[in-house]
């Protein structure tokens, strides 16, 4: 069976097809992509020892849709993957396309061809792209790290000490307005205008504005109709009180309130009645109030910086990080290792891939990245930490210098200082991780 089924997510088509590809089929999760029911039907339709190959989106091998697909293939029923990644293999069409070859025969390993340049877009060059064999064990339903080198395998192998993000914290969407064009205005023109400040916050929404080692001092503003309830809570400002003590927000509202009322969510309205203003997620105080990292959301290699407390963001762009459960660690030894080398490795395998070799940092992947803990009872073990945080002290001293730097010459020489630090915390972080020489040049060679 060979095809190109159609790659559609599901919630551009109508509730009654939606229900019955969801009462049908084991494949589809929230937000699956059509294409995957193919993969599904195909395997029920030939014979044992068939064959299906389809060309389809490769985005859920990392995507939260795919968690049920990979949980059904991992067993050996998906043979062989050709991966173009982002090259135009469709033009003017940006699809992560790649060649899914199955059957109902399990296979005892997996077979990866990745197509790296567009000299090899024709036969002759994917026949002779190097073909990488991947362990069925490497597969379960979390992100497929395809990869040359799996960081947890790493960690499993030499029996390292480490927890996921999440055991520390956790990354967290933030705020979705549901409409920018209504809430999110510059700091200027909200002056211009006179809206009330106590519904407004500083907001972190343009990836552009995160750099690594350095604050981050959002220009946006959103209107946030909200005021703090019990234990963090977001209860929404009634229509009768904002328009009698905010009436420049109201005003400014009001003029949105038509299309407001017209946003869906899955399909379905959410804002029609009186909390037309209401916000798609308004997330909570508690991601709003505390200091935290955050990350720019698209990137080739991962971005984090610091954002100041009482400040909201937009984590389908910029995930905010709030780690609130050290367990010793301190803030800065955290934030060295998220920002190194390593871990931009490990995350552009698990991270949904975006054009140009950017990828998608999303929370979830984020919260499962492996952080190498450490034993303070061990004095080996806690100089390596205090040696991370003293060079990451370091680092954000120097870029605050390299912003107030006026002369090209001492910007030159602090970038080189800036340049020598990262390498000492990549070095620092190869040697917490225990990677051999070899599988530092696979991480720095990618």
């Amino acid at each position: 069976m060979i095809g190109n089924p159609p790659y559609v997510r599901i919630q551009r088509i109508g509730h009654e097809e939606a229900d019955y590809f969801f009462r049908t089929y084991e494949s589809p999760t929230s937000k699956t992509d059509l294409s995957l029911l193919f993969f599904e039907r195909g395997l029920n339709l030939v014979s044992k020892s068939g064959i299906v190959s389809f060309i389809s989106t490769s985005q859920w091998l990392t995507t939260d849709y795919g968690k049920n697909m990979r949980s059904m293939l991992s067993d050996g029923r998906l043979h062989k993957i050709v991966d173009f990644g982002s090259l135009p293999v469709f033009q003017k069409a940006d699809t992560y396309p790649a060649i899914f070859i199955l059957s109902p025969s399990c296979a005892k390993e997996l077979k990866l061809k990745p197509i790296k340049d567009i000299s090899q877009l024709n036969l002759v060059g994917i026949k002779d792209a190097p073909e990488i064999s991947i362990a069925l064990n490497r597969l379960s339903e979390a992100p497929w790290n395809l990869g040359a080198l799996d960081i947890l395998a790493i960690i499993e192998l030499h029996n390292i000490n480490s927890k996921p993000l999440k055991a520390f914290g956790q990354a967290y969407i933030g705020v979705l307005t549901g409409m920018d064009a209504a809430f999110v205005i510059d700091k200027e023109t909200a002056m211009k205008l006179q809206l009330e400040e106590d519904l407004l916050l500083p907001y972190a929404y343009r990836g552009s504005e995160v750099q690594r080692y350095n604050e981050t001092h959002p220009n946006a503003r959103v209107i946030y109709p909200y005021r703090e309830g019990k234990v963090g809570t977001s209860e929404m400002v009634a229509e009768a009180e904002l328009k009698r003590f905010y009436p420049n927000i109201y005003q400014h509202l009001l003029k949105y309130r038509d299309v407001l009322r017209e946003r869906k969510d899955s399909r379905k309205f959410y804002a029609r009645g009186s909390n037309w203003y209401r916000h798609l997620r308004p997330g909570s105080f508690n991601y709003i109030r505390p200091k935290k990292f955050i990350i720019k959301g698209i990137d080739k290699r991962v971005t984090i910086g610091l954002l100041e407390g009482n400040t909201a963001f937009n984590g389908a762009n910029c995930p905010g990080i709030i780690l609130d459960n050290l367990q010793g660690h301190a803030l800065f030894y955290i934030l060295g290792i998220l920002n190194s080398t390593l871990i931009t490795y490990h995350l552009c395998a698990v991270c949904p891939a975006k054009l140009s070799g950017y990828s998608r940092f999303n929370a979830n992947n984020i919260n499962n990245t492996p952080i190498r803990t450490i034993d303070f009872s061990d004095p080996t073990d806690k100089a390596r930490h205090d040696q991370m945080v003293e060079l990451v002290e370091r680092m954000l001293d120097l870029n605050k210098q390299l912003a107030e730097a006026k002369e090209p010459q001492s910007k030159t020489i602090i970038q080189r200082q800036v340049e020598t630090i990262d390498r000492q915390i990549d070095l620092l972080v190869y040697e917490l991780y225990e990677l051999t020489e070899e599988e530092i040049k696979i991480v720095e060679g990618s």
